[in-house]
C-alpha cells in the first residue's frame, strides 16, 4: 500500500548572465598606451524573471550600466565583471580578464644626409664629407616615445654632424665606408633595427 501526495511547487524566477568581448579577451594595443575595448552582456531569463539592472565593474570599480560596455584600457590585465539583477532580487555575475598587450615593433628611420641640401645620401665625395648628417627617429602605435640609439664605431644621435676626415668637427674619422647600425625599442621591449652604409669617394 502507498499513498500519493501531490503538491504544487512554484518555480522561482531566475536569470543567467554572460559577457563577450569584441575581438576576444586578449587584444593588441591599438593606440597610445592601450586599446578601446567593447563588451556585450547577454541575459537569459527563466520562470518569468524580469531584469531590473545590469551593472559593470572594471578592476573592482563601478564602470557603467546597460547591456553594452566600452572603455579605454591601458596595457596590462584588467578584470571586467557584469552583474544582472531581477526585479525580484535574484542576481548573477559573469567575469573575465581582459589583457591588452603590445607585440608590434616600432618603425625606425635612419639615414645619412647632406646637411647642405637635407637630402638622404649613401655616398659623398671626400671634399664634402664634413657635410654628412645623421637622421634617427622612430614611431610606435602604443609608445609615444620609443628609445632610439645608433652606433657607427661610436655613439650617434639624431642631428649629429660627422667629420669623416680632418679634425674640425664633432666626430673625426678616417675611412672610405661608414656603417651605422640603429635600433628603436618601445616600452614593451619590442625593437626594430636598421643599417645604413655611407661610401666616401675620392
Amino acid at each position: 500500500n502507498y499513498q500519493l501526495h501531490l503538491e504544487n511547487v512554484e518555480k522561482l524566477p531566475s536569470l543567467n548572465v554572460s559577457l563577450s568581448i569584441a575581438g576576444g579577451d586578449a587584444q593588441e594595443c591599438s593606440s597610445t598606451g592601450g586599446s578601446d575595448i567593447n563588451a556585450v552582456a547577454s541575459v537569459e531569463l527563466l520562470n518569468g524573471a524580469v531584469v531590473d539592472t545590469i551593472e559593470w565593474t572594471l578592476d573592482g570599480q563601478p564602470a557603467g550600466t546597460g547591456t553594452s560596455f566600452s572603455s579605454f584600457l591601458a596595457l596590462g590585465a584588467h578584470n571586467l565583471s557584469v552583474t544582472a539583477t531581477a526585479v525580484t532580487g535574484q542576481q548573477d555575475t559573469a567575469s573575465t580578464t581582459v589583457t591588452v598587450y603590445d607585440s608590434t615593433a616600432p618603425s625606425i628611420i635612419s639615414a645619412f644626409y647632406d646637411n647642405r641640401t637635407g637630402e638622404e645620401i649613401t655616398s659623398i665625395e671626400t671634399r664634402s664629407s664634413s657635410y654628412v648628417g645623421v637622421k634617427l627617429s622612430s614611431t610606435d602605435v602604443c609608445d609615444p616615445a620609443p628609445v632610439v640609439s645608433a652606433v657607427g664605431g661610436f655613439s650617434l644621435v639624431d642631428g649629429d654632424t660627422l667629420k669623416i676626415q680632418g679634425n674640425l668637427d664633432k666626430v673625426e674619422l678616417t675611412t672610405s665606408v661608414l656603417t651605422m647600425s640603429a635600433k628603436a625599442t618601445d616600452s614593451s621591449g619590442n625593437s626594430a633595427v636598421a643599417d645604413n652604409t655611407l661610401t666616401i669617394t675620392p
